[in-house]
């Protein structure tokens, strides 16, 4: 089903209900999710956040699942923390398959650590390595303008 989205004052069709699937630790939520996905709903963006989409009861599997299918793109918050929950990893395998397997420009990762920390990263997940990144720097209001620039080039 393509739902309408207003977009300054025009209306634009879209066939996913998400704009953006959120891929996180528990640990990186209170002081970084939380104020870009804050600064998102200030652009109107949406997004499937796990705390917020999940209901009670509901199997987490299905209900990621449908999430990760009903978004337009993957954005990752990739942390050292991140690297180690087997949740996010296979939530980030999903999202790689689904890149593969498209062809499309689908994950948008934002590294977040130092710069030792984000080398890391990309060499424990050497895919990473020729994606267009973000860096986390305590900069959501720029995170989300990021993000706001990649739906407009659609």
């Amino acid at each position: 089903m393509k739902r309408k989205f207003s977009w300054s004052g025009k209306k634009v069709r879209r066939r996913h209900k998400y704009h953006f699937f959120i891929s996180h630790s528990t640990e990186d939520k209170k002081d970084i999710v939380h104020p870009v996905t804050e600064e998102m709903k200030k652009l109107g963006l949406s997004y499937f956040l796990d705390s917020s989409q999940i209901k009670v009861g509901a199997s987490v599997h299905r209900s990621l699942s449908q999430g990760l299918n009903k978004s337009q793109y993957f954005l990752a918050f990739i942390s050292e923390k991140y690297l180690q929950k087997n949740w996010t990893r296979l939530e980030l395998d999903a999202a790689l398959h689904r890149q593969a397997s498209q062809g499309t420009s689908f994950i948008l990762p934002v590294l977040i650590g130092s710069k030792a920390q984000r080398e890391r990263i990309i060499a424990e997940i050497p895919l990473l390595a020729n994606m267009l990144h973000l860096m986390w720097e305590n900069n959501a209001a720029k995170i989300a303008t990021s993000l706001i620039e990649k739906i407009n080039q659609k």
